[in-house]
């Protein structure tokens, strides 16, 4: 799915997109309807919510009707009632705000994002910096920014590996990998052996892109990317087209994502980090999402295929993406995954969950310092954002900075409650 989408291509908006979220607006007449058949003619759209489009962009688009929704559910709050809310979402989420500022400061990203999704709906969002740094043009980070997502982009090829389950192009998650691939020749010549595919989906498989082994398939946990590759390729195989083109028709279009997608070339909207990628196909880490988007792709999650009341994904293809996969026996000290994701079993000292989340929390986390994080026992979703591209400073975790973040989150949600 292009980013394009939303511009034309002298880059000025379009007029089917919302100047707002950037969002397809659903506007009949652009998609050559009579006026009468769009929703906006039996709706009314405030003038408070007009303001706030950017001067640039007004007159250029009309906004969406779920962001005129989002505004009708906020302005039905009136009075000291809303500020009394509005009061109670700004000092809850102080602490996070605060903290996830100062860790983009800490790792020199230009960008940053954080956004919360509580029971249905987008209850905190906040943009800080711009798309790069030193640059006489800079633009600002807001709602329609794309980070490249880095690792988080797995998350989609673990749910595609259990939607082959589910079609059953593969026959178990236990399945030697064997059965789908040649072994290599030379000095990789039985490096499959005893590998499965649940050691490619949680990082126990041990092999090295050298064709060398870290350790017996099964027996400790490395992050790296082979395993990762060789189910993009089986994937592509298994449905005949390369991975880019199954999430389009599965996931990006039935969930109306328009500013997601697997972008080469550099656009208004894409926070880009001066790479260059092979193509836009899925075999490389080019995903671009923006903040809501990536928070959609998590309450998918959180509601077992349900996105807006709309069943996109079989609900027994995200319950195993998400549930247990590790496999028995590894060392407690190990992280616990699910496919790809990192799921909350109990806290561990390498596991990159907060210890305050409650079990079968799960996240994933990119290189950029992007993360996704599900909190199912508090109906939660959460997004971090950030474009880092420098080495991690001297003296900084990351473990303790992405545990921190979770942590941040489930005690801003509770102080809702309280």
């Amino acid at each position: 799915m292009s980013g394009d989408k939303a511009t034309e291509p002298s880059g000025q908006l379009r007029a089917d997109t919302c100047p707002l979220c950037g969002q397809d607006n659903r506007c009949a007449i652009e998609q050559g309807e009579k006026i009468d058949a769009c929703w906006c003619y039996r709706a009314s759209i405030p003038q408070e919510l007009r303001q706030q489009i950017p001067d640039s962009l007004h007159g250029k688009s009309c906004v969406c009707p779920v962001c005129a929704e989002r505004y009708r559910q906020t302005a039905s709050v009136s009075g000291a009632g809303k500020q009394a809310e509005a009061g109670t979402l700004a000092g809850a989420f102080s602490e996070l705000d605060v903290y996830t500022e100062k860790m983009r400061q800490v790792n020199g990203a230009s960008a940053g994002a954080v956004l919360v999704f509580l029971e249905g709906r987008f209850i905190h969002e906040a943009y800080r910096g711009a798309h790069t740094c030193g640059s006489p043009d800079v633009r600002p980070t807001d709602a329609r920014s794309r980070f490249n997502v880095a690792s988080v982009r797995k998350s989609f090829l673990g749910l595609l590996v259990a939607w082959a389950l589910h079609d059953g192009l593969i026959g178990s998650v236990d399945d030697p990998v064997t059965r789908y691939f040649d072994e290599p020749g030379g000095d990789g010549a039985g490096m499959l052996q005893g590998t499965t595919i649940r050691h490619l989906l949680t990082h126990t498989h041990g092999m090295q892109a050298s064709g060398t082994r870290l350790f017996p398939p099964g027996s400790s946990w490395s992050y790296n990317n082979t395993g990762v590759n060789l189910l993009i390729t089986l994937i592509g195989r298994l449905y005949g087209k390369p991975l880019a083109h199954i999430l389009k028709e599965r996931v990006f279009g039935p969930c109306g994502f328009t500013a997601t997608g697997f972008e080469t070339r550099q656009s208004d909207e894409l926070i880009w980090l001066d790479e260059s990628y092979a193509d836009d196909e899925g075999r490389s880490a080019n995903l671009f999402m923006n903040a809501r988007e990536l928070a959609l792709w998590g309450a998918l999650h959180l509601d077992e295929g349900v996105l807006g009341g709309k069943r996109i994904v079989p609900a027994t293809v995200v319950r195993q993406a998400t549930a247990l996969a590790t496999p028995p026996g590894l060392d407690e000290t190990w992280p616990r995954n699910g496919f790809f994701w990192q799921v909350q079993a109990q806290p561990c000292t390498r596991s990159e969950l907060g210890e305050e989340l409650p079990a079968g929390s799960y996240q994933i986390l990119g290189l950029t310092g992007c993360a996704l994080l599900v909190i199912p026992a508090a109906r939660t979703v959460a997004v971090r954002m950030y474009n880092q591209t420098t080495p991690n400073p001297p003296g900084y975790s990351y473990l303790e900075d992405i545990r921190a973040f979770g942590n941040s989150v489930l005690r801003a949600v509770r102080k809702l409650d309280s």
